[in-house]
């Protein structure tokens, strides 16, 4: 699970909360039936899809719709907001659809540039490298460090500050890019995206025309609404643009600190305990009954 987003919709008040949690955030989730293990959120799906390696789950959290089942029952011990529906998309799709919509503009905050951006079809690369070399750099380094060494594996993506026009291609390169801001910055730029495909479906009203670009953007996403409920949904929405939407961020800048999990690997727990998310779920609250 690369991106995790919840939206929370109040159709009375025309307000849209966007609520980003981090991929690497630390809980318990039931693997046992009802004995919990600690793992990271974004684990969750494959732990409900996984019968083999999890074989005594409750039944609600098995199988393919059990995956989702797990991923709705972490987003909503975090936050405190009961999931009804969910919808993925995969980067190909992301892509497909940014490019059904003609393009978007995004408008970009900060200057940004990765060094380190996986070029496709290049991850095994020797780079010129001998196997003797190759030994030795891997007895030198480890993880990222290790894989900087392979230059052509990667290549370098620059994009200025303002608003830029891009296809689907591009703007999947300045979502998924990693490793010039970080996770939390990446949640931010993903967030400008999103900004972007809301005002281009706006600006060409898809949804109160509907037809068949509305029906191409359906068939980009993975859900688990029907096709009416799709169409009751955006029913009740009306006009997109007259919503007020609001960014929440889950960062160390204000409920989270940064950890160390099993074999040391990066995790964030709450700054209020492990597993305490009492603090998140007033704050969210909060910003839902109208607070900023």
């Amino acid at each position: 699970m690369d991106s995790i987003i919840l939206a929370s919709i109040n159709l009375e008040e025309k307000k849209v909360v966007l609520i980003s949690i981090p991929r690497d955030l630390y809980l318990f989730l039931p693997t046992d039936y009802e004995n919990l293990t600690a793992k990271k959120i974004n684990e969750a799906y494959a732990i409900g899809i996984n019968n083999v390696h999890y074989p005594n789950k409750k039944p609600e959290f098995r199988g393919e719709s059990g995956g989702w089942e797990l991923m709705k029952y972490a987003v909503t011990k975090v936050t405190g907001i009961p999931i009804n529906y969910f919808i993925a998309v995969d980067f190909s799709a992301f892509q497909k659809a940014i490019d059904v919509l003609g393009g978007v503009e995004v408008d970009i905050p900060n200057v940004y540039d990765d060094y380190y951006y996986p070029l496709k079809g290049k991850e095994n690369e020797t780079c010129g490298f001998s196997n003797q070399k190759i030994t030795e750099l891997h007895q030198k380094y480890s993880g990222f460090e290790l894989e900087k060494q392979f230059t052509c594996r990667y290549e370098h993506i620059h994009f200025e500050k303002g608003k830029m026009m891009m296809d689907g291609a591009t703007a999947l390169k300045y979502t998924r890019s990693r490793h010039g801001d970080g996770d939390f910055g990446r949640s931010q730029r993903q967030f400008a995206v999103l900004a972007a495909i809301k005002d281009k479906a706006a600006s060409l009203e898809i949804v109160k025309k509907g037809g068949a670009l509305l029906n191409q953007l359906i068939k980009t996403v993975k859900t688990d609404l029907e096709l009416t409920q799709i169409e009751s949904l955006l029913d009740s929405l009306g006009s997109t643009d007259q919503y007020k939407i609001i960014s929440v961020h889950l960062t160390e800048d204000n409920f989270l600190r940064s950890s160390a999990g099993a074999k040391g690997a990066f995790i964030l727990v709450p700054k209020a305990g492990f597993d305490n998310f009492s603090e998140i779920k007033n704050f969210i609250t909060g910003v839902a009954k109208g607070g900023d």
